[in-house]
């Protein structure tokens, strides 16, 4: 009652259904009790008192160890009260956007607002401990991502081609330095001064590989003669 049983047997099924109806906290298979239930020939943590739980009147039904023996003194400080400890319902249809109750005469929740997902984000850093720099501009003027940056740069740069040949395109290099620029110009890096003219075509290879590969994206051709 509550302390050890042994089954002996390779079919898996019939030793679970075994352990589940057996009324023992220590159900070992194919070993012996003696040396299976003090975790000798099993994976049970070591001990040689052995709890059997509620069904024996024991407080505990585990091997026990120094882990049972430990008296621990607790100083609590008041977190929530006594209502904020239960915001969500019980039925999880009527619930609002913030968990509670949706009021059934209140105002239909519209989609919600950029600003109002920033300062969630905000919050969420600030209690992590992560410094959110305030912003320097509006919200609807922050510099865009860069990737929208370059993709925007270069659309005008197609853009561009279709031109009177009067206005000649910008070449790969020097639309991909535009790029950089106004990256380094938006995040407050100042750009580095201009460096003599590199006799390498290894650069500008290298970047109209980049500029050709976004033109295939865009189903335009790229231009040997223009990119190299």
């Amino acid at each position: 009652m509550g302390h050890t049983a042994v089954i002996h047997s390779k079919n898996d099924q019939r030793t679970r259904e075994y352990a589940m109806r057996m009324p023992a906290m220590r159900v070992l298979v194919n070993t012996a009790a003696p040396y299976g239930s003090i975790g000798i020939t099993t994976n049970v943590f070591p001990a040689m008192t052995l709890g059997c739980g509620a069904m024996a009147g024991n407080i505990t039904s585990d091997n026990v160890g120094p882990q049972n023996l430990i008296n621990i003194k607790r100083l609590a400080y008041t977190a929530r009260q006594p209502q904020e400890a239960f915001e969500m319902p019980i039925d999880y249809n009527t619930a609002g956007p913030s968990g509670h109750p949706a009021k059934a005469d209140g105002p239909a929740t519209g989609p919600l607002e950029r600003s109002a997902v920033a300062a969630a984000v905000e919050r969420y850093l600030a209690s992590r401990g992560v410094p959110v720099a305030a912003p320097s501009a509006p919200l609807a003027q922050a510099p865009q991502p860069v990737s929208f940056v370059v993709s925007n740069t270069v659309d005008r740069y197609l853009a561009a081609r279709k031109a009177p040949a009067g206005h000649a395109p910008q070449p790969a290099s020097a639309v991909v330095s535009n790029v950089v620029a106004r990256f380094l110009a938006s995040r407050g890096i100042p750009a580095a001064a201009a460096t003599p003219a590199v006799s390498s075509s290894v650069v500008p290879n290298v970047s109209a590989q980049v500029v050709d590969r976004f033109l295939a994206t865009r189903g335009v051709a790229r231009s040997k003669t223009e990119f190299g």
